[in-house]
C-alpha cells in the first residue's frame, strides 16, 4: 500500500503505471495488518447474521467461519484470545 494520505483508486490496469510517480523508493511502501471484525456476525436469524450458532454460514452446506468476523462489531482490544476460545468451542461443532 503506498504510504500517502491521498485517496487512490485504480479502475484499470493502465493506471498502475501511476504508482511510479507516488512510490519513489521502498520507504514509500508499507505493510499493514488489522483485525477485521464484525463482517460476518453470528446469529440464529439469517436476517441478522451470516453465521449460525454452529459457525455454519446460513444457506451453505459445508462452509464454516470462525474468526473475528463473527463478532457483532469491532472490539477495542486485540481479539486473539477471544478468537482462540471461539475456535476451541467451534471445532467439535464443525466436525460433527
Amino acid at each position: 500500500m503506498p504510504m500517502t494520505f491521498r485517496s487512490l483508486s485504480y479502475t484499470s490496469l493502465g493506471q498502475v503505471d501511476e504508482l511510479d510517480e507516488i512510490v519513489r523508493d521502498n520507504t514509500d511502501i508499507g505493510l499493514h495488518t488489522s483485525h477485521p471484525q464484525g463482517g460476518n456476525p453470528l446469529s440464529r436469524d439469517p436476517a441478522k447474521g451470516v453465521v449460525d450458532e454452529r459457525f455454519k454460514v446460513h444457506g451453505m452446506e459445508n462452509l464454516f467461519v470462525c474468526d473475528a468476523s463473527i463478532f457483532p462489531s469491532s472490539v477495542t482490544v486485540n481479539p486473539q484470545l477471544t478468537v482462540m476460545a471461539a475456535a476451541d468451542y467451534a471445532a467439535p461443532l464443525i466436525t460433527e
